[in-house]
This record gives structure tokens, C-alpha cells and sequence, in this order.
């Protein structure tokens, strides 16, 4: 599923094998519906993830060392030479999203994505289809970007926006702003900044010992940006996970930081634990991030009935590698896009993550080009609303295919109809 490039070690293709003698073996199948089964989805990220992690990169790498580069890259001491550039000879048939996988947002956001539009995809008579979509976890942080860089299939990736930020003033990163473009933005992950009993505000963090989370990952980049607009300093652990809260527990750190969307499954399960959130001012926010707030709803367990608690959240954007439009990936981009445009609707009703609802496709991010094929989309949506025309096209539909709906079936046919009359596909045809 993923090009060879000829620098890959053995090791490499050890794992490559293993992975295809499980396929074989009627473990784990390539067809999309197996792909995200779940006996076969952690086998997958379990190959994916070494993949990208570079364990079976041309050597060996200790474990942490991506991350400790892409650490190295945020302290401005990146490595010399810039990164290679991306071969357009990944699979014709595949599309890949990557996306941190210690976070509880960005992946499942992915993932769900992925699903989507796979489910969407029409199977030939031997299990074929028009596209592969695979969500790749990633290490996160600046890597999630040096992957949709560099790595074939890999073209879109999710990542925060002080994320985008920091790579572009990273060394190796050249014209990073025309090598990639936002497709949109998407939602906001909270900032949930939790600290121990014996801290009460962010002033007594100064010069303590702080988790800003995995290192090189998106959430210390964040927790940067955030202590920086605080005027906060204080020494770095890098400790993540159950393993940041209990040392916030017994004192051996004094606050955490975790940074997804609200509600995480970790945090709403620390029943009993003495731990509190810390509240954020909204009036030194930083670029990037909104007031939000997190109340007991959120976490019944750790905040009182009836109380919230003020902090920032920072904005989460699909982007993609700026194919030519006319190249074959860049045609494999834009069937994704025509797709997942189509099932959006899908993704923003029950059964998903609620942060769905917070999407809006035509979202602007400042400083950045859209992704041309997603622009081109917009600009002829824009002129494509709900209004008479389109009741009067409607009319005609269904005139034209003797379609009788009256009352309640009436109105979800009118709604179907909208939906693709707004379709990508829809349009190309007109």
C-alpha cells in the first residue's frame, strides 16, 4: 500500500512482509471495508506507525528520535538540509491522511474522515475500488507536516494552526507556504491545563516543573505558544498521558498540559484524583486560539455542578500538498475532496465526535493559500444557494423522473437534492 523507496532497510521489509503474510493468513485483508475493522485497523497503525517514525527509514532509529528532531526543529536547532523532495509515485489508488495519534482529537478525526469516504467508494467485482483512503497516526507535531511533505500517499495531513506557524519558520521547510495549502479549517481543541493541589492560579506555575506533552508533538508546541503569551516560564517535562497526570497527582509535577477537543476520555475518567484545571485569561490570547470554556458537563468529576472553568482552544486545519491541479495526485486529492465534501453532512450527525458540528468548510485562515481544487468548490458554491432556482430545478427533477413525495419525505428529497446539486460531481457534470 505504500511505495518502496529503495532506501529502506531490511528491517523495513521484514515488517512490510509480516504485515502481507498477516493479509494472507485472513487476518488483516486490503479490501477498504477491512481496513477499518477493528482486529485489522491496530495492525495497520502499528505498521504505519514505524513507517513514519522512520524505523524502517534507511536505519535504525533509537525510539523518540523523530521526535527529538522535530524537538530540535522547534528550539531552532534544526537539522541542516532541507527535506527531499515528494515523489509523485505513491499508489495511484491511495490517499492518505496523517494525524497525531497520542491525542484523543486529531486521529479520530481522521479516521472518521477516512471511513467516510471510503464508504462512499463503489467495490468492483473483485473487491476493487476507485480510491483508498487510509488515516495514518503519525508523531505529530512539525513531523505531520514533514509527512505530507515528503511521504508518497501521504497527502493531507491534520494539524493545529501554531503547528502550520512553527513550521514555516522552521530551516528545511523552504517555501513551505507554497508547497502546502489549507483545504479548510476544521475545529477547536481545548486547552486543558491541569495542575496539582497545591497550585491555584498560573502565576504559581512560574519556574515549576510543567508536562507540555510528547516531545516535539502538537501539544508542547501549543503549551509554548501558551506559556509565551502568559509570560510564563517554566522547566519542561515531557512526560504524557496517565503517566503526566499521576506525577501531577503526587506532586512530582506541578500541572499538565493536554490539548484536544472536549470531552477527553482520560481526563473524564480521573474520578477521585486531586487535580483541578487552571483557568486561562481571555484577555492575552494569542493568534490562533479563541476563548472557550470547560464546565461540568464536560467533567462531571473534576468541576462542580453548575461551574465552568475559562481557557483558550486552538483552531485545527485539514491541509494538503499543493499538487499541480492537472498531475495524477493532484486528481487523486480532488476525487478525496469531491467525496468527503458529499459525506460531510453524514459526519455532522450522531455517531460521530460532536466537535464535527464546529466545521465550516469555508472557514479562512489567514496568512495561507487554500488548496486550489477545495477554492474552486467554494467559488462556485457561493453562487449556488438555496432559493427559487433551485426549488424550480427541484420541480423539475422530479417531474422529469415521475417522483411523487409529499409532507416530510418531500422536504429530506428536497434536502438529498440540495446536497447534490452542491456536490463537486454534480457540478462537474453541469
Amino acid at each position: 500500500m505504500f511505495y518502496l523507496e529503495r532506501s529502506w532497510s531490511i528491517v523495513g521489509l521484514a515488517v512490510i512482509g509480516a504485515f502481507r503474510q498477516a493479509g494472507a493468513s485472513g487476518t488483516c485483508t486490503e479490501d477498504v471495508g477491512s481496513v477499518f475493522d477493528r482486529g485489522c485497523r491496530k495492525g495497520l497503525r502499528l505498521v504505519a506507525s514505524l513507517l513514519l517514525s522512520g524505523v524502517v527509514a534507511g536505519a535504525w532509529h533509537a525510539p523518540g528520535a523523530v521526535a527529538a528532531e522535530a524537538d530540535l526543529r522547534i528550539r531552532g536547532r534544526a537539522p541542516v538540509g532541507d527535506l527531499p523532495v515528494k515523489s509523485s509515485r505513491g499508489d495511484k489508488d491511495t490517499v492518505g491522511i496523517v494525524a497525531e495519534s497520542t491525542g484523543e482529537t486529531e486521529f479520530l478525526a481522521a479516521d472518521e474522515m477516512a471511513a467516510a469516504v471510503s464508504s462512499a467508494m463503489e467495490t468492483g467485482p473483485n473487491g476493487e475500488v476507485a480510491l483508498r483512503v487510509l488515516a495514518v497516526p503519525g508523531a505529530g507535531g512539525l513531523q505531520t507536516v514533514r509527512d505530507v511533505l515528503s511521504r508518497p500517499n501521504l497527502d493531507f495531513g491534520i494539524a493545529p494552526v501554531p503547528v502550520l506557524e512553527a513550521a514555516a519558520a522552521t530551516d528545511g521547510m523552504a517555501n513551505l507556504r507554497q508547497r502546502i495549502a489549507y483545504v479548510a479549517p476544521l475545529y477547536f481543541e481545548e486547552v486543558h491545563l491541569l495542575a496539582g493541589p497545591s497550585v491555584y492560579d498560573i502565576a504559581g506555575l512560574d519556574g515549576k516543573e510543567v508536562s507540555l506533552g510528547q516531545q516535539g508533538g502538537s501539544t508542547e508546541i501549543v503549551a509554548q505558544v501558551v506559556l509565551a503569551a502568559l509570560g510564563v516560564k517554566v522547566k519542561v517535562s515531557n512526560l504524557s498521558g496517565e503517566a503526566a497526570v499521576e506525577a501531577v497527582q503526587d506532586g512530582r509535577l506541578a500541572a499538565a498540559f493536554v490539548v484536544s477537543g472536549k470531552p477527553v476520555g482520560s481526563v473524564r475518567q480521573l474520578w477521585g484524583r486531586k487535580v483541578r484545571f487552571l483557568a486561562l485569561p481571555a484577555d492575552k490570547i494569542p493568534d490562533g486560539f479563541v476563548p472557550s470554556v470547560i464546565g461540568h458537563e464536560d467533567y462531571p468529576d473534576l468541576i462542580g455542578h453548575g461551574l465552568k472553568v475559562k481557557t483558550w482552544a486552538v483552531q485545527n486545519v485539514l491541509f494538503g500538498y499543493n499538487w499541480p491541479a492537472r498531475s495524477v495526485r493532484g486528481r487523486i486529492g480532488r476525487t478525496f475532496l469531491s467525496v468527503l465534501l458529499y459525506r460531510l453532512p453524514d459526519l455532522q450527525v450522531g455517531g460521530r465526535h460532536k466537535k464535527w458540528g464546529e466545521v465550516n468548510v469555508a472557514g479562512f485562515l489567514p496568512g495561507w493559500k487554500r488548496l486550489p481544487a477545495m477554492q474552486a468548490w467554494l467559488d462556485k458554491s457561493t453562487a449556488r444557494v438555496d432559493g427559487p432556482a433551485a426549488k424550480a430545478e427541484f420541480e423539475t427533477f422530479l417531474k422529469r423522473t415521475n417522483t411523487e413525495a409529499s409532507g416530510e419525505s418531500r422536504e429530506a428529497l428536497y434536502k438529498d437534492f440540495l446536497r447534490w446539486r452542491s456536490s463537486p460531481v454534480a457540478k462537474d457534470e453541469q
